[in-house]
């Protein structure tokens, strides 16, 4: 973890992953529909 870039694209990762895990939570369907 001592390269600043790798720390954000984790973070970014990260970011992301908990938008989608919300998104896919309360529009159960619409995210079926996306992945799927």
């Amino acid at each position: 973890m001592g390269k600043k870039t790798g720390v954000m694209e984790d973070f970014f990762c990260f970011f992301l992953l908990i938008v989608l895990f919300f998104d896919c939570h309360n529009l159960e369907w619409k995210c079926f529909e996306k992945w799927h």
